[in-house]
């Protein structure tokens, strides 16, 4: 297990890294026309409701949106964190456009000095779309209906920070310190009985939050809050190694995970047991609960470690577990450069994150279902507002933030998407043009060069084709480049118009289930494979509080193939002339089985009109 270094790797900063790969960029502009679409003022109206002594649901809101900010709601106000957040990322992106640019700040502007306007009416500093009783009725000082109040509070309060980081807006700032003000009066009155009640109900990543207001402000009392939502008596047997996680609310582990990591981050050396019990979840999560896409949970729980062919369904893989696995791998990888952390994020972000939004709406996807025969069920653009809604604005709105990071003289690629780094502090402006997985090729240009010498460190991804290497050549000619921990190296003194191809050979490889190896997923390359199963009926129903595919009565899903001649195990050791690709085409055609003209396999995040199977049972017709 790798130590932290306290010298860690570095992220760029948003506007520093342009993604050109063309589908992001299609996503990237949807959501941004979708977030200006949004009004401030409905998104507002529950902290103006509350503000002024009134709570919606006694006294509903004609401007509130629908679905979770509804007035029946008491999670509302979570998504105006979320917008806000998405917003400020997406000012840093945008100033190569100043029209945009302008709006995108007037919006962020607006609302931020609104809720300050609504915070001023507060004594104490509280800031919420619901009543402040909410939060009583958890402590069990009053009765009623409550959800979880202190989790929609971390989304106010990221998106606070968020806006301050991303604009330098001083007010955003000032009302994140009040709130956190009012949560230390508060926290700092609770018995450990009441603080042991309130932590078993989600609360989000309020430590994460906390730890970063801190070591932006300094002040004790944002350390110490965020020291009471840190929570040892699940840190402690994780870190031990003991998988305490099945039946958990999936969701509500990782971000506290996050600011366990980010406790270490702030504090140093002596809080390496933070460090520890983050590594032991991570890798608890992906080898136990994880599907080949990278998403984890089945209605929205872990289930037991490896039982994942018995809860393949139609409510598998949320987003939001999705999004906050990615921002832990983040910084693990931050922490360590292992490459295990960037092939995982690779991994999700492409079959994932990519595979969660409607690219001609711009609406995004709770569930991703690994149950063969069903579809992604997307969002409506003001009645839905699930949390996967909310982390779906943040996910299109950082495209960028992943694919390099850098130390004082190494430049890390860890992932292979068209984009523009310009490393201003360096003078290195680097373009990548890449179109995995349709070419093996990735070519890079120094279209900027450094005075002093960099060495750029380029991933040897885990999805390399068996017994093939991975061929670099500089500025046209072989180049026999340094290898070490899951990278080439290339150290020079750089040059204008220098180039380095990278090429990255790619098959077709199988995955097995744990408790099933006979239920498998193809990919090739970074890409999960899936094969369209018809449209049909594709009808969803309402789950909880949000929405999940169907497969009605009548419609008929065949969830196996019959493979001819042999075993099955002969025919996956076989895979190459068994799963075929078009010349020409992302395609890949069956051989040898009993759905050779039937089933075509594509790339799955590019799949949203139609049923589909990732998951297929091998049999054997012999």
């Amino acid at each position: 297990m790798n130590s932290g270094s306290l010298a860690p790797i570095e992220e760029f900063s948003m506007g520093s890294v342009k993604v050109t790969d063309p589908y992001c960029v299609n996503a990237f502009g949807k959501m941004i026309e979708y977030l200006l679409r949004l009004n401030p003022d409905r998104l507002l109206a529950g902290f103006r409701a509350v503000s002024e002594g009134k709570d919606p649901r006694t006294e509903p809101h004609p401007d509130l949106y629908g679905g979770w900010e509804a007035a029946w709601s008491l999670v509302r106000g979570h998504t105006m964190g979320h917008w806000l957040k998405a917003l400020a990322q997406a000012y840093e992106q945008t100033k190569d456009n100043p029209s945009l640019n302008a709006r995108i700040k007037e919006k962020i502007d607006y609302t931020v000095e609104q809720l300050k306007l609504c915070q001023d009416r507060s004594k104490t500093g509280y800031l919420f779309a619901s009543p402040e009783t909410h939060f009583d009725v958890i402590e069990g000082k009053a009765a009623g209906d409550h959800w979880v109040p202190w989790y929609t509070m971390h989304k106010v309060m990221a998106g606070l920070v968020a806006v301050y980081k991303h604009t330098g807006n001083q007010t955003a700032l000032q009302t994140a310190c009040r709130l956190a003000d009012w949560a230390h009066q508060r926290t700092s009155q609770w018995s450990p009985q009441l603080r042991a009640k309130v932590l078993d109900i989600e609360y989000g990543g309020m430590n994460d939050v906390l730890y970063e207001l801190y070591r932006i402000t300094g002040d004790p009392n944002h350390l110490a809050t965020a020291h009471v939502f840190d929570e040892d008596t699940l840190f402690t047997p994780i870190a031990q190694g003991t998988n305490i996680l099945p039946g958990k609310h999936a969701n509500t582990q990782i971000p506290k995970f996050i600011g366990a990591l980010n406790r270490y981050r702030t504090l140093g050396e002596s809080e390496e047991f933070y460090f520890r019990a983050a590594q032991q979840f991570w890798t608890m999560v992906v080898r136990g609960h994880t599907y080949i896409t990278g998403g984890n949970s089945e209605n929205e729980r872990f289930r037991e470690p490896g039982r994942l062919d018995q809860y393949r369904d139609e409510v598998t893989n949320e987003t939001c577990n999705t999004y906050n696995m990615l921002k832990l791998t983040r910084e693990l990888f931050k922490l360590t450069g292992d490459v295990q952390y960037a092939d995982f994020y690779e991994r999700a972000f492409v079959n994932e994150i990519l595979a969660s939004i409607n690219p001609e709406t711009g609406m995004t996807t709770y569930f991703k279902p690994m149950g063969t025969g069903y579809f992604k069920v997307f969002g409506t653009e003001t009645n839905s507002f699930w949390c996967c809604t909310g982390t779906g604005m943040e996910n299109f709105t950082k495209l960028n933030d992943s694919i390099y990071f850098h130390t004082e003289s190494d430049l890390y690629v860890t992932m292979y998407l068209s984009s523009l780094l310009n490393w201003e502090d360096k003078g290195l402006v680097l373009s990548q043009h890449a179109d995995l997985p349709n070419s093996d090729s990735v070519i890079f240009t120094i279209e900027k060069a450094p005075a002093d010498q960099v060495n750029i460190k380029f991933r040897v991804p885990d999805w390399i084709a068996s017994e093939q290497p991975v061929r670099l050549r500089l500025n046209g000619e072989d180049y026999a480049a340094s290898s070490s921990s899951g990278y080439v190296d290339v150290n020079r003194t750089w040059s204008a118009g220098d180039t380095v191809e990278l090429t990255l050979p790619m098959d077709v490889k199988v995955s097995r289930l744990p408790d099933n190896p006979n239920t498998v997923a193809f990919t090739y390359g970074p890409v999960v494979l899936s094969a369209a199963l018809g449209r049909e009926k594709m009808v969803p129903t309402g789950h909880m509080l949000s929405v999940k595919a169907t497969i009605p009565e009548g419609v008929r899903i065949k969830d196996y193939i019959a493979v001819k001649n042999g075993t099955v195990d002969d025919w996956i050791d076989n895979i190459a002339s068994n799963l075929v690709r078009t010349p020409g085409r992302m395609e890949f055609l069956l051989r040898n089985t009993d759905e050779d003209e039937n089933l075509k396999f594509t790339p799955y995040y590019l799949e949203y009109e139609n049923r589909y199977g990732v998951y297929f049972r091998l049999v054997s017709q012999d």
